[in-house]
């Protein structure tokens, strides 16, 4: 799995510059699953780096959806913004 460098400038000047913004494509895994309009090689890569970190639920964030995209960032709050996702969610984790 490519990573994004990070890049980090300290200044003296008081002007702060927002973080550059690249587009980029969602992975959503809950539990064995993943939901995503990505590679099939990012869905795996995925899968893997939340079964590493012992999640059930993570968002990974990808440069794009190709197979050599670099990853960006990932959080245990991913974005429910589908209903596939709070189907899948519900299905997992069960309903209360």
């Amino acid at each position: 799995m490519r990573v994004a460098p990070e890049r980090r400038q300290l200044s003296l000047k008081s002007a702060v510059m927002p973080p550059k913004q690249l587009p980029a494509s969602m992975v959503t895994v809950v539990g064995r699953r993943c939901l995503g309009q990505v590679d099939s090689v990012l869905l795996d890569q995925s899968r893997q780096l939340a079964e590493a970190a012992n999640a059930e639920l993570l968002g990974i964030q990808f440069s794009d959806a190709n197979p050599d995209a670099t990853f960006l960032n990932a959080t245990l709050y991913p974005e429910i913004d589908s209903i596939e996702i709070t189907d899948a969610i519900l299905e997992h984790f069960g309903r209360a």
